[in-house]
């Protein structure tokens, strides 16, 4: 016989059900049970188990002719391959994930549409098939995944928002005089209805030597770019403040500005020359220190926020982009400090919060990467007595000068506690107090946490620690004695922070790795641990009745499973996100009062003294809920920036200061104050 014609019709039915019952496995977990150790078995399991059923099916079930069984198997491995093996960096993952279903899904479906046709059209109709896959592989880009763990695509051959930016620096490079001048807002003339900025100045640009604490030179270079006045009268300004601006102006910024959630190309903000400032009210006592607030609480006291943004929604003073980090801000005297990856460098950098024009950027020669949450830092910079203190993804810590960013010292805590370098980089965001900077790395042998002194760099001390955090440590009195806790994969240690001694511990495994948000406070000497993949929170009371400490356990609830998301205590009343969903529970209970808004895996503030939330979704939408044990309750939203957002949002002196991988932005806040004055 010249070719083969199949005698009888395959059994497909065994392979469509395989195949949906991959596709179930792999993405239904996720629905059934987000972010939950079920559902990376899922995405893990589906794919294996379902190729190698289907594998068995094609070889004993489906009566395929001879060849097409062998060539069945050898095709799809082969391509599969070849695909793994000329994937994007980022891609081998998700080719395993989406790719394997997809390949499985053309399989039978070819195995049915090529029924009835000749031997030589049945193979070459499959080779292609294969190929094309193949070639679909090797040509996509994984942008990181979002928080139900869904890879975000592009094609191979586009550039990066971060590539866009580094391009753009390197065609429009930052002059030593492009920066402005930092306006002490104290200075400004508030008396006047319209505000202009003129200063003249001598412009420095330093190169940092290394200090006595770097390692092997990994010190980085400084770039300052801080234009400072050279006489009194040498800068004028004039401006409105938040109390004379009318309803008008705030409802419906000037025309040059850009709408919220408007995401333009980097190319188009403009960084060759300051925009007129709207300068924010702010005194030099009221700072932001760094990570999630003065007390590493993400709570807010001294707002006044007005809630009717369809009237008076929030005006937008500035917007740039910036590198990929998941640093969030520090704030002090005017200046905000971040930390972000371009290219090959890691940066931190100093902004003027008026303006958002660049000041100055410290940049080490290092570059962390990982497919989930993508390139740059994680941790959030601190700032202390005029000091800028930034661990950076893979362990470098830099002290800068806060003014001009000058080295003072730097360390390399991987090396000096024997660490390895977390799956998802260094996330630990320094912690000042007395005279020495905190850091938990995760070293063996006793050097899980790490104290430096903040003068010479030196460490003062090590402690044992779990093996895997990326939560931060966390200054805290329980039983009217100070002391520094950590949250790991181990539980829960406590710390003297004078030597690092351990003063008591908790265990309570973490079945998927390491803690992530912070210990949360309660008024009767207490803690919250909040855990994700499902374990969810539990409430911990300390006592210390002689010598001994005392843990008691007073609930453990899974009505609440944070898992890179910080809560907030309110009153009686725990506000956080259970999965992507917000959600308040009782303290005292810890069973669930309400549960309502898909903000995907954001972040939250708590105004405390008007009872409501600040949200900033994972898309970037900032959102006001209340903060009531009542239910769910929305009463303004708006966009805000575009983009993957897990960055912590920060307020302060009135102004909303909001970042992600791309870009960042600062709005003024409506004040029920203002509104009601405008109205009179």
């Amino acid at each position: 016989m010249a070719s083969y014609s199949v005698p009888t019709r395959l059994r497909l039915w065994p392979g469509f059900l395989i195949v949906a019952l991959q596709w179930l496995v792999t993405f239904g977990s996720g629905v059934i049970a987000p972010a939950t150790q079920i559902q990376i078995s899922g995405m893990m399991g589906g794919p294996a188990v379902g190729l190698l059923l289907l594998f068995g099916w094609w070889v004993f079930a489906s009566r395929a002719p001879g060849w097409d069984k062998l060539l069945g198997i050898v095709l799809p491995i082969a391509f599969l391959v070849l695909a793994f093996v000329g994937a994007h960096p980022s891609a081998p993952m998700a080719i395993f994930v989406y790719g394997v279903p997809l390949m499985c899904t053309a399989f039978v479906l070819w195995a049915w549409l090529s029924q009835g046709r000749s031997a030589a059209q049945r193979r070459g109709a499959l080779a292609l098939t294969m190929a094309l896959l193949c070639v679909l592989g090797i040509s996509i880009r994984v942008e990181g995944l979002d928080g139900d763990m869904a890879a975000n695509f592009a094609w191979r051959w586009q550039m990066t928002a971060e590539e866009r930016l580094v391009a753009m620096e390197a065609s429009q490079p930052l002059p030593s005089t492009a920066a402005p001048a930092v306006v002490n807002p104290l200075a400004v003339d508030a008396e006047t209805d319209t505000g202009t900025d003129t200063a003249t100045g001598t412009d420095t640009e330093t190169n940092a030597e290394t200090g006595d604490g770097t390692d092997d030179g990994e010190a980085g270079s400084l770039e300052v770019a801080a234009a400072t006045a050279t006489t009194a009268t040498a800068m004028t300004a004039t401006a409105t403040t938040a109390t004379d601006m009318t309803a008008s102006e705030t409802s419906a910024p000037k025309e040059a500005a850009q709408a919220p959630g408007e995401v333009r190309d980097p190319a188009s903000f403009d960084t060759a020359a300051s925009p007129e400032p709207v300068p924010a009210p702010a005194h030099p006592e009221a700072t932001w220190p760094g990570f999630r607030g003065p007390q590493r609480d993400g709570v807010v006291r001294g707002v006044d926020l007005a809630v009717d943004w369809q009237t008076t929604p929030p005006l937008e003073l500035w917007r740039r982009p910036i590198g990929p980090s998941w640093s969030s801000f520090a704030i002090w005297q005017g200046r905000l400090y971040t930390q972000e990856q371009r290219g090959d460098d890691e940066l931190v950098s100093a902004y003027d919060a008026a303006t958002g024009q660049p000041l100055w950027q410290h940049r080490d020669a290092v570059r962390f990467w990982e497919s989930m949450a993508g390139a740059g830092p994680r941790a959030t910079p601190t700032v202390h007595q005029g000091r800028v203190y930034a661990l950076g993804a893979t362990g470098l810590l830099n002290v800068l000068d806060a003014v001009d960013g000058s080295l003072q010292w730097s360390r390399n805590v991987a090396d000096d506690t024997s660490a390895v370098t977390p799956e998802w980089g260094f996330s630990s965001s320094p912690l000042l107090i007395d005279d020495v900077v905190v850091i938990y790395t995760g070293g063996p042998e006793g050097r899980g946490v790490v104290a430096y002194d903040t003068v010479d760099g030196e460490p003062r001390w090590f402690a044992e620690a779990g093996s895997l955090s990326y939560s931060s440590v966390h200054r805290s009195r329980l039983a009217g004695v100070e002391q520094l806790l950590i949250l790991t994969d181990a539980g829960v240690r406590s710390y003297d922070p004078a030597d690092g001694n351990v003063l008591w511990h908790h265990e309570w495994l973490a079945s998927g790795g390491g803690r992530i948000v912070q210990p949360v406070l309660t008024p009767d000497d207490g803690i919250l641990v909040g855990t994700g993949f499902g374990q969810g929170l539990r409430r911990l009371r300390i006592s210390h009745p002689g010598s001994q400490w005392q843990i008691d356990t007073a609930w453990t609830s899974t009505a609440l499973k944070p898992y890179f998301n910080d809560l907030v205590l309110h009153g009686e009343h725990i506000f956080g996100f259970d999965g992507r969903i917000l959600a308040c529970i009782s303290l005292a209970s810890g069973e669930r009062l309400w549960k309502g808004g898909r903000y995907g895996n954001g972040q939250l503030l708590l105004l405390e003294d008007q009872d409501l939330l600040l949200v900033l979704s994972d898309r970037g939408e900032v959102a006001v809920v209340e903060a009531k044990a009542s239910g769910f309750q929305e009463l303004a939203k708006v966009a805000a920036i575009e983009g993957k957002t897990w960055n912590h949002p920060v307020i302060a002196d009135g102004v909303l200061y909001v970042r992600n991988a791309e870009e960042m932005a600062a709005f003024r806040l409506p004040r029920t104050s203002e509104v009601a004055q405008a109205r009179r």
